[in-house]
């Protein structure tokens, strides 16, 4: 008795896209036929701000099988993936897109047998008002011209300073 599979190897990632169990092979050449081969799919990714403008050839993504956390693929696409398989995509925004949008959450996708494509779409950084009155603390009076500088760090790795002079009520 033999068994025979048919696999597809991509990155060290090892998918058995066929299988044929208990073939009988006594003293003659034997030949078998799969019945069906899982297909192999190209997966591609769309990524789009909120206001609806295609940035996918800005970000890099990263493309692992989600059970052991294989790498499989750096790119906006994956080519040759079997339906089933369970995929993590990580995307990472240059740094003008960081200093606006959100940076996705990993994303976990499951191939289909067509029409494999991705589209993330990225959130605006919420936006923050910061208003108040610079005070004298001796006379408690307001500071007229007083510079105020405010610094923030977006999605834990680009800062952003701002910058601006006081009114004449402080």
């Amino acid at each position: 008795t033999v068994t025979k599979k048919v696999n597809r190897q991509q990155s060290g990632y090892e998918k058995i896209i066929g299988q044929i169990d208990n073939v009988e092979i006594e003293d003659e050449d034997v030949s078998v036929t799969f019945e069906s081969l899982l297909q192999p799919q190209d997966v591609t990714l769309s990524v789009l701000t909120a206001e609806g403008e295609d940035v996918t050839n800005q970000v890099q993504a990263t493309w692992f099988e989600t059970a052991s956390n294989t790498y499989l693929s750096r790119g906006n696409a994956i080519k040759g993936v079997t339906e089933g398989t369970q995929l993590t995509l990580r995307v990472a925004l240059p740094q003008a897109l960081g200093m606006a949008y959100v940076v996705p959450e990993d994303l976990a996708y499951t191939v289909k047998s067509s029409n494999n494509s991705v589209v993330v779409t990225l959130n605006a950084l919420p936006q923050v008002t910061i208003s108040g009155t610079v005070k004298d603390i001796t006379t408690g009076g307001a500071i007229a011209k007083a510079v105020v500088s405010v610094s923030q760090t977006l999605n834990g790795k680009y800062s952003k300073a701002f910058t601006t002079k006081t009114d004449q009520q402080g």
